[in-house]
Parts: structure tokens; sequence; C-alpha cells
């Protein structure tokens, strides 16, 4: 089979610079994939340690078949950089939390996949080609919208989730305090 990609949502990027829980990010990305139904495949985990703090790249693509020729396929590029952990006092409770900088990227691609027996001859290539781009194309077009809906909500909840450590402590607990 031959498959042919086409971008949807490229280069959607997400920034966020202070508190988090790294096991607790990433569980929710993939509950939220695995939820819509994704099926989910690592690219590349990397992952570099200094002396006071960790730099992590994580690269996934997730994909979900719509039709059986049409996908929605997400490429996701997590960078963590200066990542510490930080010991606070909350309530008297002490926690452990990251403190650093992540930034998201998100790119959105339909796929869709033809027989071999489409591309073999020019001449059918050639029909296949204006088949879809004038006919089937306009109706592979509706896909769109929902795989740029999927790729933004994925953003929000993210975005929503790390507001969550946005806060300043003072304003939100009155007795959160960062332990020395």
């Amino acid at each position: 089979m031959v498959e042919e990609r086409r971008f949807v949502v490229d280069g959607l990027s997400l920034s966020y610079k202070g508190l988090f829980e790294v096991e607790a990010l990433l569980n929710l990305v993939y509950a939220w994939l695995r939820n819509k139904g994704y099926s989910i495949a690592e690219n590349e985990v990397e992952e570099k340690v200094s002396e006071n703090h960790k730099d992590f790249t994580l690269i996934i693509e997730p994909r979900k078949k719509i039709t059986e020729k049409v996908s929605y396929v997400m490429h996701i590029e997590v960078l963590m950089k200066g990542v510490e952990e930080v010991p606070i006092s909350m309530q008297g409770h002490k926690y452990r939390l990251e403190q650093g900088r992540v930034d998201f990227m998100f790119h959105g691609f339909i796929t869709t996949e033809y027989e071999y027996e489409w591309i073999q001859k020019a001449y059918v290539f050639f029909l296949r080609a204006l088949f879809s781009k004038f006919i089937y194309g306009i109706k592979n077009l509706k896909y769109d919208g929902g795989l740029v809906e999927e790729v933004n909500a994925l953003s929000i909840e993210i975005k929503s989730f790390l507001n969550l450590y946005r806060y300043s402590p003072d304003k939100r607990m009155p007795d959160v305090t960062p332990e020395a």
C-alpha cells in the first residue's frame, strides 16, 4: 500500500515555564489520546541528565483510523528543559514537583492509503490524481475539521492542566511555602 500524507495542522505550539509534574502531564496526554481512540507509537525518547537538572525529548505519533483508507495522525514533540525537582510544603504536607520549561509542538496530517495497483502505470496514477483532487478530494475535506478540532482540544487540555500550577501559591493556598 502507498500512503499519502496531507498536512492539516502545521506547527501549533504551546510553551510553559514553572512548576509541574512530568509523570502526571504525560499520563494526561496518553490517557486523552487513548480515550479518543488513538493508537500510540513513541518514535523517540531521550533524556539528558546533568548535575542540577534534566532535559527530556519525547516524540510520539498517535494514529486514529477514521475509515478503511483514511487516518488521522498527530506528530507531537515534547521538549522539557532545565527540569529539576523542587520540594514544597502545602498545608502541612510535603510534595516534590518539577520545575522547568515545557514546549509542545503539534502537527496533524491526514493519511490516505491506496492499493499498489493504483500507482503501477502512469495513466492510472494520473487518473487517480484527478479523481482524488476533484471528486474524492472534496469528500476528504470533511475530515480536516475533525483533526483540527482534536489537535486543538488536546492543546487546550494540556494548557488547562499546566495552568493549574501557574497560579502563585500565595493566592491559591496561603500556607504553601517552598522548602529550603
